[in-house]
């Protein structure tokens, strides 16, 4: 579920978000633990703090630089990361 915060920093986030939601998943959703959309935009907002490949993305969100509804902690493990853009990465 996508956040519904309306703080004018929170602003952003929640556009990238709902933008992200419009992504077709292709995972199996039987095993989804983390939200697509979450994922995305911690792979976007690494990349522009210049994260070069999964392991910087992971190291960067690890630090909680992003602060997201979801546990940077337990998503940023690069299997979950690397599961979750395959898909992008091959197009």
């Amino acid at each position: 579920m996508i956040a519904t915060t309306t703080t004018p920093a929170a602003l952003p986030r929640i556009a990238l978000l709902r933008h992200f939601a419009g992504l077709d998943d292709p995972r199996q959703s039987a095993k989804i633990m983390f939200p697509l959309p979450e994922i995305m935009l911690l792979v976007l907002a690494a990349t522009i703090a210049s994260s070069d490949d999964l392991v910087e993305v992971r190291d960067w969100g690890a630090t909680g630089a992003l602060n997201t509804s979801i546990s940077c902690a337990n998503i940023c493990r690069t299997r979950t990361i690397s599961r979750a853009t395959t898909h992008w990465r091959t197009c």
